[in-house]
């Protein structure tokens, strides 16, 4: 999309450049309709909050937590709850590890596969005969020498042109693109701070709604060819 005319109305200066009359109206036709959890996965997180942030003891909530008797997990079903122990489980792996490398320098691609590459292969793990990866490196006018990594994914028919996952200082954006009265409207639905602290994994797990909508923005959109 490099070259095109995009309106990042999430930008600071963005919006205060606009008519805050325009600026609403845009937001109410860009922003995702929630996604609602699982039974169970609203169950672990309301372990998960109800305690002080520790990494000890979210690792023994994940680990002691069980599916009600009559119920079988289905990596479908429960593919919310999946992400949630697995990913925290991922990110407790890391922080406890002797050398966490979440907070080491790393070069780009070393840094992916501990946080990129990880989440959204768990995210996206239950339709994984829907998805492709690519990974795609850009430079535009805007960021001149300077790449953009980060991970597309092409969609259509419904306004939603794209959607895109950029990482950057450790934070991981989850964007959209959109054509509303033939202008292309950038949005960040949502911004992942990855884990370091026992505060920030709680932050974490309890972006799993928010991650899941843009997740199902994204498959509703394949499903319309």
């Amino acid at each position: 999309m490099t070259g095109l005319q995009i309106l990042y109305i999430d930008d600071d200066g963005v919006k205060i450049m606009l008519e805050q009359e325009l600026l609403e109206d845009l937001r109410q036709r860009t922003t995702l309709e929630n996604e609602f959890l699982s039974s169970s996965a609203t169950d672990i997180l309301s372990h998960l909050n109800r305690t002080n942030p520790d990494f000890y003891t979210y690792r023994s909530i994940i680990k002691r937590f069980n599916l009600p008797d009559h119920e079988r997990f289905d990596i479908v079903t429960h593919a919310d709850l999946n992400f949630i122990e697995t990913m925290g489980n991922h990110f407790l792996n890391l922080n406890q590890s002797p050398s966490n490398p979440l907070l080491l320098p790393t070069l780009e691609r070393t840094a992916a596969i501990h946080t990129t590459i990880a989440l959204l292969n768990n995210l996206f793990l239950s339709v994984n005969d829907k998805i492709n990866f690519n990974w795609i490196e850009i430079e535009t006018l805007l960021t001149q020498s300077t790449k953009w990594d980060g991970v597309g994914f092409h969609a259509g028919l419904d306004k939603k042109i794209g959607h895109f996952i950029r990482f950057h200082d450790m934070r991981l954006y989850f964007e959209l693109v959109f054509l509303v009265d033939d202008q292309f409207i950038r949005r960040t639905h949502v911004t992942v701070k990855l884990p370091t602290t026992p505060s920030e994994l709680k932050d974490f797990f309890n972006q799993t709604d928010s991650l899941f909508a843009w997740k199902k923005s994204l498959i509703d959109s394949l499903q319309l060819y």
